[in-house]
């Protein structure tokens, strides 16, 4: 919980399951993506990652996918104790392993995503030529060939991906987890990635100003009225704003003026591990509670 604290983030694990050729491991990719854009701590499990290092000793007979998916849930469970939010793209064909996995996380970490992609859709996609070679008997233990897949009953997210191209299925997939919980912010605000149109795409909970507008910010400058344009749009949609790269006392003093509601930057603190942070805010109560605390630095919450 600390650790999870300190990144400012609810860990958990997305678990993509569904047929081979349904699109798991690039709707995956996306989401880690827009998740990142976010600022939230993530990484991803798939079988390229996992298949040739931790699991090349194992095979595809049912013990052995058994075996890969139980593995993949205990370093998922690592993973998350560190307070990431985990990706995981697997066919993961079991019921019985799904949920050994969501019994090894506490209550609500574990998010089961059904890429749900009928076996004759995935089949004509083929990308690899796996069911073509399945068909012909060169593949054995092939999941909805010579092997089962059970699909998820009661999956937290559904993606339908007859209905939906990769991009709409990750935004879909986003949707649903600020639906369950997840809060995110949209970081480097007006840079790169970070645009106009990500807002009305995605439930954003809060804004990140980028430093390039927040440096220098005197009357009159265009830095000034960029971020004072940005507070001001993201009060009318109700969002929280955090402002990145504050490093001296005129710049917190005119965040505050401008009505931010959290600041970051070395002027308050230099990067520090979990401990350190978790010192720091012990310390930081303590001063609140003494005579003559200035209230101006509680004004904005410092991040």
């Amino acid at each position: 919980a600390a650790r999870a604290k300190a990144k400012g983030q609810r860990p958990g694990v997305l678990w993509f399951t569904g047929l081979s050729g349904a699109g798991k491991s690039t709707i995956a990719n996306l989401v880690e993506k827009k998740l990142h854009a976010m600022g939230r701590h993530t990484y991803l499990l798939d079988g390229d990652n996992i298949r040739h290092g931790l699991n090349k000793d194992l095979g595809f007979t049912e013990a052995d996918r058994i075996e890969n998916i139980r593995r993949v849930g205990e370093v998922a469970k690592l993973m998350t104790d560190a307070g990431l939010i985990v990706i995981t793209a697997f066919i993961s064909p079991f019921k019985a392993e799904r949920e050994l996995v969501r019994k090894m996380l506490p209550e609500g970490e574990f998010v089961e995503v059904f890429i749900d992609t009928p076996l004759e859709v995935a089949e004509a996609r083929d990308p690899k030529g796996l069911y073509r070679r399945a068909r012909a008997g060169q593949i054995a233990h092939f999941t909805g060939i010579s092997s089962p897949y059970e699909p998820p009953e009661r999956p937290e997210i559904r993606v339908d991906t007859t209905a939906l191209s990769p991009e709409r299925a990750a935004e879909h997939i986003v949707v649903g987890l600020r639906a369950l919980g997840l809060r995110v912010a949209v970081d480097d605000f007006g840079c790169g990635f970070s645009s106009l149109g990500s807002l009305n795409r995605l439930p954003f909970d809060r804004i990140k100003i980028d430093r390039a507008f927040v440096r220098e910010l005197t009357p009159s400058t265009s830095q000034d009225c960029i971020a004072r344009i940005i507070i001001k749009l993201a009060k009318s949609l109700g969002l929280d704003v955090i402002a990145e790269g504050v490093e001296d006392q005129q710049t917190l003093d005119k965040l505050i003026e401008l009505g931010c509601d959290s600041v970051q930057g070395f002027y308050l603190a230099r990067p520090m591990s979990a401990d350190q942070t978790l010192r720091w805010l012990r310390d930081r109560e303590r001063q609140r509670r003494e005579p003559g605390y200035d209230p101006k630095f509680a004004t904005a919450q410092i991040v």
